[in-house]
């Protein structure tokens, strides 16, 4: 190995080096990377604190129904969508959990789900539904706008005819989604 290419090694080194250091510290400054510090360094804290923060924010805030929304190519209101207890999804793309939920409850019947695509996110195309209660729409609004700028991802809200939300769930747990379907069914 030559000087010039060992420095060239080193330099290379380098920049990752200070890419993955400063990917750290941007980590470390959001809400879920203080709790992660604070597991690895004091023995009281879990993740369970951090679930039971994000089920209390936002809550009972009203939406803003009156934000414009898309829906297969035409021009609404979100208000349009919701006039009773509703399930509501910030979808985002490439989540796993987001997509095994618009699938579970896609399969189900007479159970009011909207999926909103948020800025420039990739609504899910929807083929096969056998809810005729599932809406998916795409908005161009901040989810800050709807009060969903959730603290963890993926959470599924519940919203009252009136746009105030009244339940989060954050993750995806079957029992909880069942029972959420067989009390707003219909």
């Amino acid at each position: 190995m030559t000087g010039s290419q060992a420095i060239n090694g080193f330099a290379k080194f380098s920049v990752s080096f200070c890419v993955l250091a400063l990917a750290v510290a941007v980590f470390l400054k959001t809400e879920p990377g203080r709790y992660t510090l604070d597991l690895f360094f004091n023995s009281n804290a879990s993740f369970l604190s951090l679930a039971e923060k994000e089920k209390q924010h936002n809550l009972n805030m009203k939406m803003d129904l009156s934000t414009k929304v898309v829906v297969q190519g035409k021009n609404a209101r979100l208000g349009d969508f919701i006039n009773r207890d509703t399930l509501v999804l910030p979808y985002v793309e490439n989540c796993p959990s987001c997509d095994e939920l618009v699938h579970y409850l896609s399969q189900q019947r007479d159970v009011p789900f909207l999926v909103i695509a948020f800025d420039d996110e990739k609504a899910p195309a929807m083929a096969d539904a056998s809810n005729r209660n599932m809406v998916v729409l795409s908005t161009a609004a901040k989810p800050s706008v709807l009060y969903m700028d959730a603290i963890l991802s993926p959470v599924l809200y519940e919203v009252d005819g009136d746009g105030v939300i009244k339940a989060k769930y954050p993750g995806f747990s079957a029992d909880k989604v069942a029972d959420l379907v067989n009390r707003l069914r219909g």
